[in-house]
C-alpha cells in the first residue's frame, strides 16, 4: 500500500507473514495524513494467523502521536486475541517518540526485527 502527495512518498508498508511471526515493514512518515494507511497496515497484520506480529519501524522518518496511538490500539487488539505485538524501533525517530511518550514501558519494544521475533 502506498500513499503519495504529488511526487513525495509519505508512507508505505508491506505485511510479510512468516512461520514465526507476521512482520509489518513500514517506511516513511507516520502522522495525521498517513494515519489511515498505518491503521490499515495494523489491521492487515493482525488478520494473520501467527501468534506474534512485529512492527518494523526501522525506516520510519517521523512518528507522530497519532502513530503512537495506533500502536497502542494494535497492542490492545493483539492482547484481546491472545497474540503478541512487538515493536522493532531501530530508527532514532521511532525510538525517540516511543521513549519520550513512555510507551516503551507499555509496548514490547526491541532494537531489531530479529530480537522482536525471538522475544
Amino acid at each position: 500500500m502506498v500513499v503519495s502527495d504529488g511526487e513525495a512518498l509519505l508512507l508505505r508498508y508491506r505485511v510479510a507473514p512468516d512461520v514465526d511471526a507476521t512482520i509489518v515493514h513500514v517506511t516513511g512518515e507516520i502522522d495525521l495524513s498517513t494515519s489511515t494507511t498505518f491503521a490499515d497496515a495494523m489491521t492487515h497484520a493482525l488478520a494473520g494467523r501467527t501468534s506474534v506480529v512485529v512492527v518494523d519501524l526501522e525506516d520510519v522518518t517521523f512518528m507522530g502521536s497519532i502513530g503512537l496511538g495506533q500502536l497502542v490500539k494494535a497492542h490492545d487488539r493483539a492482547a484481546r486475541s491472545q497474540r503478541f505485538l512487538r515493536i522493532a524501533d531501530g530508527t532514532a525517530a521511532a525510538h525517540r517518540a516511543i521513549e519520550v511518550s513512555g510507551l516503551d514501558q507499555v509496548l514490547s519494544v526491541f532494537a531489531t526485527v530479529d530480537d522482536a521475533i525471538a522475544g
